[in-house]
């Protein structure tokens, strides 16, 4: 069985380069997601990895 592997995404954009400010890992507590493309914050949804691409061609649907 292959295993799967999962990313945090931006909602917004569709970015993968997201991350916890460096705060919130300082003092260990949650803090919003960041994406470092269009500084989104707030909670990011996990997806497979194989899925960036449909997920990205939802977004462009959705912006029309």
């Amino acid at each position: 069985m292959k295993n799967k592997i999962y990313v945090k995404i931006c909602p917004k954009c569709g970015s993968t380069n997201n991350t916890i400010p460096p705060a919130g890992r300082d003092i260990h507590m949650t803090m919003p997601d960041y994406c470092k493309n269009c500084e989104n914050r707030g909670l990011f949804p996990e997806i497979e990895k194989s899925k960036i691409p449909e997920f990205r061609k939802e977004l462009k649907k959705k912006k029309k």
